[in-house]
């Protein structure tokens, strides 16, 4: 009766990290919308408007790489079409096996690979605004610095748990795993510069700390010590 339970729960496990996996593209997107709506927050705003730009920066790609792929170039992974490897949600009426902005595998070639793209590029933009708030959070004191570092490393481990995944599945081909990483890590670079031109520092203020940045009436700088508690 114990290894039947056990057996049960790892395969309910299995099934809820597949579904997790399968959605997330959809849902980082759509879950950074509404965290923006309730949160009233310009830089999370700007983050989801950012998601959206990189969703048909991936359309761009894709319909890109489906041509070439008419030339026998990069074939695709033997398990990109099944179900477990589709990205959106399922939907209950016959017509629509799943609604995605992303696109349907049998009918798009999968390069790059949606979840690996929208993660790099999330895992990237993230890493590079903390990077632009370096010198706020050492001022802040060694609590806020350490997120710097800890993100770098977290980002980077959810990142391989995605590729592993994604790979050991079936779903993508490392060649198609890697390149998809190394577009989205690039282009999360580029947005944040792109918002910094285009909105200022606080549009990637993700975390609301203050900025070293003319803060006095002279416009100069103001720094922050951190209190003992």
């Amino acid at each position: 009766m114990g290894s039947i339970w056990l057996q049960n729960a790892s395969n309910t496990v299995g099934l809820v990290v597949q579904e997790c996996m399968r959605i997330f593209p959809d849902s980082l997107l759509l879950g950074s919308g509404v965290y923006a709506l309730v949160t009233q927050s310009l830089a999370y705003g700007i983050l989801f408007l950012t998601l959206i730009e990189s969703s048909f920066i991936y359309s761009v790609i894709n319909t890109f790489s489906s041509y070439v792929s008419l030339l026998g170039r990069f074939p695709p992974s033997t398990g990109f079409a099944s179900e477990k490897c589709r990205s959106g949600f399922v939907m209950p009426i016959a017509t629509l096996d799943t609604l995605s902005m992303f696109g349907q595998y049998p009918h798009r070639y999968p390069f790059p690979s949606a979840p690996i793209f929208m993660l790099s590029v999330a895992s990237s933009y993230i890493f590079t605004t903390l990077q632009q708030q370096k010198n706020e959070l050492e001022a802040l004191g060694p609590v806020y610095a350490t997120r710097y570092y800890m993100s770098a490393l977290f980002l980077l481990v959810i990142l391989a748990i995605f590729i592993s995944f994604r790979s050991s599945m079936g779903c993508d081909t490392m060649a198609n795993l890697i390149i998809s990483s190394v577009v989205g890590l690039i282009l999360g670079t580029l947005l944040v510069s792109q918002n910094l031109r285009l909105f200022g520092p606080q549009s990637i203020n993700l975390i609301g700390i203050p900025l070293l940045r003319n803060r006095t009436s002279s416009g100069g700088t103001l720094y922050i010590c951190p209190t003992q508690n």
